[in-house]
């Protein structure tokens, strides 16, 4: 019966899971118990990370690849899913001649990218941060 009332619940599950993995970005869209892996490809291939971060919580969160992810867009750092925009930054902002910044509902900051909130601020409009 508690193992009927996991599931059920892991079937209803939003969420966004960024992880903190050595030097890498790493997050993992989840729907239902299925999955949708963004980050650095790198990542795929390093055994401990996969092994220490990533799949302990896929494990806990029941989910399993999906097979084609359902992302509306996909630029560089830069994603639209559910009508949400993520960015990812993990570099310093270039100026641009734009004089318009950037809209996202949530930013994401990875890395080092050597830059204070205010820049950030000004280069783009996040709901969250």
């Amino acid at each position: 019966m508690i193992r009927a009332a996991s599931f059920y619940n892991a079937g209803k599950q939003q969420k966004l899971i960024v992880y903190n993995a050595n030097r890498y970005a790493a997050m993992d869209i989840i729907k239902g118990r299925n999955y949708a892996y963004y980050g650095d490809a790198e990542v795929l291939g390093n055994a401990s990370v996969m092994n220490y971060v990533l799949h302990p919580s896929r494990i806990l969160h029941r989910v399993t690849a999906e097979q084609k992810p359902k992302f509306e867009q996909q630029l560089n750092n830069a994603l639209v899913f559910h009508n949400k925009k993520v960015l990812r930054i993990s570099q310093p902002l270039q100026k641009s001649v734009a004089t318009v910044p950037l809209q996202a509902d949530l930013v994401i900051l990875s890395g080092n990218p050597g830059l204070y909130i205010s820049d950030l601020v000004k280069g783009s409009i996040p709901h969250k941060l």
